[in-house]
């Protein structure tokens, strides 16, 4: 599993004060105050580096402990209604399927999972996808996340932790929070074209 790219991050200046406020505010409501603008989950604990981390934010932290979703995350999965699952993708691209460069692209993601395509070359794109961006597919996340798991299982020469692997926990506190919502149901999520159970 060659990951030789680093995602672009650019670290904020954080206050400690404000922070407190966040954090106090996250706890309250099961959201992460660890991400925002380009540090988020996919960029920091699916590949990451030392710019993601400081003394208050680490990966044990932000990667490792419930919540791990940012709170504009959580926000939308709890609005999350089964006319929503496939992101806006309700009309197929035309021209060749698959990554053609550029952006990671949620529609061309979800293509290539619906055609049984190799999803490796997505892999690197959308670990440089904002916070916003991230949010915006809940379900298309979901599905990344866990084959970001199933990647790491089947290239590790130990028996893998699931309890120790950030992708899956991630996956696990998201369909957790969806399922409380209560908006949307397992036929459905089957039936989205994102093969969510495949990749479980």
């Amino acid at each position: 599993f060659d990951l030789t790219t680093p995602p672009h991050a650019a670290m904020a200046p954080r206050c400690i004060a404000a922070l407190l406020v966040v954090a106090a505010g996250a706890a309250a409501q099961g959201w992460s105050p660890c991400w925002s603008g380009g540090l988020n989950f996919a960029s920091c604990c699916m590949y990451g580096g030392a710019e993601c981390w400081d003394n208050v934010y680490t990966y044990e932290r932000c990667c490792m402990k419930e919540p791990l979703l940012a709170q504009v995350e959580a926000t939308a999965i709890q609005r999350l209604t089964e006319q929503d699952l496939d992101c806006g993708c309700k009309k197929p691209h035309l021209d060749a399927p698959g990554y053609s460069g550029g952006d990671f692209e949620w529609c061309r993601f979800r293509q290539a999972i619906m055609l049984n395509q190799d999803l490796r070359p997505f892999y690197m794109p959308f670990l440089q996808i904002p916070l916003e961006k991230l949010a915006a597919c809940p379900l298309g996340a979901m599905t990344m996340t866990l084959f970001d798991a199933y990647l790491k299982m089947s290239n590790s020469r130990e028996r893998p932790d699931l309890a120790q692997m950030p992708s899956f926990l991630r996956s696990q506190q998201a369909l957790d929070v969806l399922l409380k919502a209560g908006k949307v149901s397992f036929p459905a999520l089957a039936a989205s074209g994102w093969m969510t159970f495949f990749q479980m």
